[in-house]
Order: C-alpha cells, then structure tokens, then sequence
C-alpha cells in the first residue's frame, strides 16, 4: 500500500513470512529509490510471522533442503527483492484519492 498526503509518500508492505532477512528489505528499498524516488526510510516491510509460507534461505539456514526443493526456495529467495519493489511501483501508480475515518466507542458492563 502506498499513501500520500500533504506531499510525503510512504510504502507499507506486509508478507506472509516466518522471517524477512535485512538484506531483501533493504534490496528492495533501493530498487524503490532509484525507480520512484521514494526515500528508503519512507517504506516499511514487515513479515507476519506464518509458519505455512515460502521458505526464505538465510545463512546459516534453518532449512535441510537439497535438490529441486532448494533450487525453488533459492529462486523465491533472489527474487523476493524485485517482487516487493515491483508491488510497491504498482500501488504507486494506482494511487487514488480517499478518506480515512475512525470512530472508537465504550462498552458498557453489560457487553462484556
């Protein structure tokens, strides 16, 4: 999600991963920078923490994979970066106008 008022920009992303590993988010930050000039400290990714996700390699990694399984997870690893700047340039360019309301009420006793 990209959003905009009074001139700032910022990104928020969210994935559904164990883990993010520094390095992808600030990959991503800099392919950001250079496409849509949105500073680094402006866009915020987070991982939700799911354990039935993509595997992320890291190093050392937490995975035994071999083979073809670690041939996937190593092809989603290098390419993790380019995908959240590609969804971040999306949203960017989609950018429309709305309003953001809230309300908040108190329960009574009786609701509880």
């Amino acid at each position: 999600m990209v959003l905009e008022q009074g001139g700032v920009k910022i990104a928020l992303v969210a994935l559904d991963l164990v883990s993010l590993p520094r390095d992808i988010v600030e990959s991503a930050r800099t392919m950001v920078q250079q496409r849509i000039a949105l500073a680094p400290d402006h866009v915020m990714i987070s991982a939700t923490h799911a354990h039935t996700t993509p595997v992320i390699l890291t190093d050392p990694s937490r995975y035994n994979l071999e083979g073809n399984d670690k041939q996937i997870a190593q092809l989603y690893t290098d390419s993790l970066a380019g995908k959240i700047a590609d969804a971040i340039v999306q949203a960017n360019a989609n950018l429309q106008p709305v309003e953001i309301e809230g309300g908040r009420r108190q329960r009574d006793d009786a609701e509880l």
